[in-house]
């Protein structure tokens, strides 16, 4: 039971990321090092988050997750905006050595990539010793769904959590780059309400893990429109 578990949460956290990076990403070296780019300034962000909650923790003795997600999703969007401004000094270049140079496609694409190493690095940070702790030897039930498997509740959450990152940076990026403001102020906002909405996964609540999912499912859905918008009007256009 172990086992199975353990390749069906390993399949449900990675197998559409890794598909979306071997079919799309790998192919291009400038998209690989776009993605690692971005990665690391996740793994900044994090890093500093991590070493405020230590601080915290050794002066006060108190977790307070909800204060450790408001700073933690703070620090991811900053170093978001970080990596914006720094593709922004670099777009021209990047444009032009693009598979196709000075396409308008280029920066919606550029976003993606950038999106995608935010969404893989978080998503391997966040769920991969949960993963190992799933081979055995037993399971964990989720807390407020009695009967389901919290590894695999886990699972869905984090190639949900990949996705979000997608699509959250090509919607920042478009507002930054089209000047409108309230893209990057919903990108922050959503992101808190996904962040704060895993609390419902561990509490006493009753299907507290149906409802944490089916908000953060909502909030991809409008995000992934509010990002495919602006393609589909380069496409009209072309």
């Amino acid at each position: 039971m172990t086992v199975s578990s353990f390749f069906g949460c390993l399949l449900t956290a990675y197998g559409a990321p890794l598909a979306v990076f071997f079919l799309s990403i790998a192919k291009d070296a400038q998209h690989v090092i776009l993605a690692i780019t971005s990665a690391f300034f996740w793994l900044v962000s994090i890093l500093l988050s991590s070493a405020i909650w230590y601080a915290w923790w050794s002066l006060t003795g108190a977790t307070l997750p909800m204060a450790a997600i408001g700073v933690g999703v703070a620090l991811q969007e900053l170093a978001r905006y970080g990596f914006f401004v720094l593709y922004a000094k670099s777009e021209k270049g990047l444009s032009v050595i693009s598979r196709i140079p000075n396409s308008p496609m280029n920066r919606p694409e550029h976003a993606f990539v950038a999106g995608f190493g935010f969404g893989i690095i978080s998503g391997l940070t966040m769920y991969i010793t949960q993963l190992a702790e799933s081979w055995g030897p037993g399971v964990i039930l989720c807390n407020s769904c009695p009967s389901v498997d919290l590894f695999f509740v886990s699972a869905m959450q984090t190639c949900v959590f990949i996705f979000l990152h997608i699509v959250w940076t090509m919607v920042m990026f478009d507002g930054f780059l089209t000047r409108q403001w309230w893209k990057p102020v919903y990108v922050v906002l959503t992101h808190y309400g996904a962040s704060f909405s895993t609390l419902l996964v561990p509490s006493n609540i009753m299907g507290g893990c149906t409802i944490s999912i089916a908000i953060c499912v909502a909030i991809l859905m409008v995000t992934t429109f509010l990002a495919v918008r602006p393609v589909f009007k380069i496409i009209k256009g072309a």
